[in-house]
């Protein structure tokens, strides 16, 4: 998250391994279903790492309170839960891109719309010329997406496992999904999640 460090806990982050277990659950929670989310949010909460130093734990207090603005209770809450996604689990390629747009017009926070549209007219234009030329000497090659690593494909069958397994828990121990679970359950979920994104580094 690097929201950790415009929040001044570049640092502390580094030095505190508590701190590095706490946000490694915090991002596991994305695992977890829709609806548990803002149930275990809180209980996460209860067990935020002891800091000593004032100004770290304003600027920790700062960073929670941006999480639960944003990524629980805000506009973003939808788009967060991974729950029985079987991947991708980031938006690397579409970042690749925006970061392709945005060293084109040399870093420029705003260019002129423009500009942008006829650098993207560019681009449309070059793809279709490539591809009438690729029909009219009938070389056409459907491209398949790039292989994923298989270390990734593991992680990723391991995770869809982790959280299959634990709706079935949910399920068998509480009937419906829709019921909560017990917090240790839930930690125990969230540090297997943990477990396996830590084995696939």
């Amino acid at each position: 998250m690097n929201k950790k460090d415009s929040c001044g806990l570049h640092d502390l982050f580094g030095k505190n391994q508590n701190l590095q277990i706490f946000m490694k659950q915090l991002r596991a929670i994305a695992f977890l279903p829709p609806h548990l989310i803002e149930y275990f949010m809180p209980k996460l909460f209860e067990i935020l790492p002891q800091i000593a130093d004032v100004g770290d734990r304003l600027n920790l207090r700062k960073f929670i309170k941006y999480v639960k603005k944003t990524w629980i209770y805000g506009r973003l809450r939808p788009y967060w839960s991974q729950w029985l996604n079987c991947g991708p689990y980031t938006t690397n390629k579409v970042e690749g891109y925006n970061n392709r747009l945005h060293s084109h017009f040399d870093n420029k926070q705003h260019p002129p719309l423009s500009a942008l549209i006829e650098y993207l007219q560019t681009i449309q234009n070059n793809y279709c010329r490539i591809r009438f030329e690729a029909i009219e000497n009938e070389s056409v090659k459907t491209t398949n997406p790039k292989h994923m690593n298989n270390k990734y494909q593991q992680r990723n069958k391991r995770l869809m496992n982790e959280m299959q397994q634990f709706g079935v828990e949910c399920t068998i121990l509480y009937n419906e999904l829709s019921e909560y679970p017990t917090i240790d359950l839930c930690f125990e979920y969230i540090n297997n999640i943990v477990n396996i994104f830590a084995e696939t580094i």
